[in-house]
């Protein structure tokens, strides 16, 4: 039985990073993978070329967890560029049909989403994600009828495992935790008196797009975890008790590539690092690769501050433990490179997916 589901963007480091927690929790996860926004304005072969670096990583690592189940989404890119001349989420559903996928229906979609989701589960898959956003779910009433649609005909396609996702995507305060929560309460209570559901999941979090509304270059905070917070105060009501958690573990849900060449990233890129506590982020922030004294090498500082502080699980809790210890001063023999933005963002969802399994 799953206990979190983390929100990922389905790109190399991410997928990697599932693959490689430890035995002990890789039944307790139910991912769901949403395909990565690329430029502004996505085409046809930027949507391809993602998909299939994506797919390359899937056919890479699967083995390692061979029975994994997770969901897949469309929901970052305009999902009227066809695939192939096949409408997309159709293209991506068989794209990755040889792998455990449960489909994802929304109700912001083109038409023919839902449609192909429940034809695959007619075919393929017995189990179905639901996905509201904020919208969604101020108001049972006004999405009752479409919710007893998509229910009836995934009953007639044999669905048996429903999860209904509330998806707050951004968080950015105490008093959105409180409307959330009021929101869900008031919609969950009304939707579980009418409709048989198996599982409701939340997911929300506080990580900006542009991390510069959180925090300037070579500063150093604690950021508040208010998605964890969000779930706690739900999973505190005793009807609501059998909510499952999820986020978007260390990459904001607003995520996109950035639109600079590849050349000038250094210039305006800068590290950023969140390590996951009880109820927290440890959140560090250095200068800019390029005009920094250390560029990249700003990772063995930032590596050497987070094992110095108390909640440092050590580095045989993860995989990302393990990278960020060995790259500290407690390691016997340092790397010669102190990593890039990639590699650390594999570590920390690593050593986050398995902190939070672990706590539930």
């Amino acid at each position: 039985m799953y206990k979190y589901a983390p929100f990922l963007k389905f790109k190399q480091n991410e997928i990697q990073a599932v693959f490689s927690i430890y035995p002990d929790i890789q039944g307790f996860t139910l991912p769901l993978f949403d395909i990565p926004k690329e430029k502004k304005q996505d085409t046809e072969l930027d949507i391809l070329n993602r998909l299939s670096k994506g797919e390359k990583q899937l056919a890479a690592h699967s083995r390692k967890i061979p029975n994994l189940k997770f969901f897949i989404d469309n929901f970052d890119i305009d999902d009227s560029v066809l695939l192939g001349g096949t409408q997309q989420y159709r293209y991506i559903l068989g794209k990755l049909e040889t792998y455990n996928i449960i489909p994802i229906v929304a109700f912001d979609r083109a038409p023919d989403h839902n449609v192909a989701a429940i034809e695959y589960c007619k075919r393929k898959c017995s189990r179905l994600g639901i996905r509201l956003q904020t919208e969604d779910f101020q108001s049972f009433n006004l999405l009752k009828l479409k919710l007893a649609q998509i229910l009836s005909e995934a009953t007639e396609a044999g669905v048996t495992t429903t999860y209904l996702i509330f998806d707050c995507r951004m968080i950015e305060s105490h008093e959105d935790v409180d409307d959330l929560k009021a929101s869900i309460e008031k919609f969950y209570n009304q939707c579980s008196q009418q409709f048989s559901i198996n599982h409701y999941i939340v997911a929300g979090s506080v990580i900006p797009a542009n991390i510069t509304k959180l925090m300037k270059t070579k500063t150093t905070m604690m950021v508040e975890r208010l998605e964890d917070k969000l779930w706690r105060k739900l999973t505190a009501i005793p009807a609501l008790s059998g909510i499952n958690y999820g986020d978007y573990g260390v990459v904001s849900p607003e995520f996109s590539e950035a639109d600079l060449p590849v050349e000038l990233m250094p210039k305006f890129m800068a590290p950023k690092v969140f390590y996951t506590t009880k109820g927290e982020f440890y959140a560090e922030r250095g200068g800019q690769f390029q005009g920094h004294a250390k560029g990249y090498g700003q990772y063995f500082d930032i590596a050497d501050n987070i094992v110095s502080k108390p909640y440092f699980r050590g580095a045989g809790h993860s995989d990302g433990d393990k990278y960020i210890h060995t790259r500290s001063h407690l390691s016997a023999r340092r790397p010669k490179k102190g990593g890039s933005p990639g590699s650390w963002i594999k570590a920390t969802l690593s050593a986050h997916i398995t902190f939070v399994v672990r706590k539930r």
